[in-house]
């Protein structure tokens, strides 16, 4: 008799505990949510270290950079699920361990070399993960697919005997979203995203103008695979 005086009151207790939930948690609904934060390079992206020869090297030595989202939510299910669709934009320079090496290693003056920088911009979609605890507080999650757009900057080194460009290849690759926050008052977001495309190809071409002694003008191509991954976090609201 006791056990089941017990369990009735467990079980009234939990009844009442959702219904006071289903009162004061506020549906999720579409959108678009606005962030805006830092771009942090990882893996091959983001390591500053040449190797021997700076014209086969996989590292990019991309540094902290800024990082613009736009995503559009559409619930689909009262328990939370739903669907994303995003697009973005991260620039990043480069790292001061990277310039630093890369002038020791070809011996160029500093002011003779303007360094190259990165542009992505992800294309994205998935599956959403919105729970609303209260009107304050809530959490969301994405996963998906991302395309990823990689367009590099040219480098140039321009001396009084010659000058070099480094012209590089404009990179699609596909990969990975993982990302999740909090929200706050339903309408601000906390957020950390991860992209990653993987090894991608990087193709350059350098061409060499000399001036003197002897004029001439010479072309080379390289190619690396370089592993692409990169973190934001955002601050964004929902319109």
């Amino acid at each position: 008799m006791k056990n089941l005086i017990f369990i009735t009151v467990i079980a009234l207790f939990a009844q009442n505990s959702f219904a006071q939930e289903s009162v004061v948690s506020p549906k999720n609904s579409a959108g678009f949510i606005i962030s805006f934060g830092a771009s942090f390079p990882m893996a091959d992206f983001g390591n500053p270290d040449l190797e021997w020869s700076y014209h086969k090297n996989k590292n990019l030595g991309g540094g902290t950079g800024i990082a613009l989202n736009i995503d559009y939510v559409l619930p689909l299910a009262d328990n939370g699920i739903g669907l994303f669709v995003g697009a973005g934009f991260n620039y990043n320079g480069l790292k001061r361990d990277y310039k630093r090496k890369y002038q020791e290693e070809t011996r160029f003056y500093a002011g003779d070399i303007t360094y190259q920088n990165y542009y992505s911009i992800p294309v994205s979609t998935g599956i959403n993960f919105t729970h609303n605890f209260d009107e304050t507080f809530g959490l969301f999650g994405n996963l998906g697919i991302v395309v990823n757009f990689l367009k590099i900057k040219d480098r140039e080194v321009n001396t009084p005997s010659q000058n070099i460009t480094a012209s590089f290849d404009a990179k699609t690759g596909i990969g990975l979203r993982l990302g999740g926050g909090i929200i706050f008052k339903s309408k601000y977001y906390f957020s950390l995203n991860y992209i990653n495309v993987g090894k991608t190809k990087i193709k350059f071409t350098e061409e060499i103008k000399r001036e003197f002694p002897n004029p001439s003008n010479q072309q080379y191509d390289f190619t690396d695979e370089s592993k692409i991954s990169y973190l934001n976090l955002t601050v964004g609201i929902k319109l």
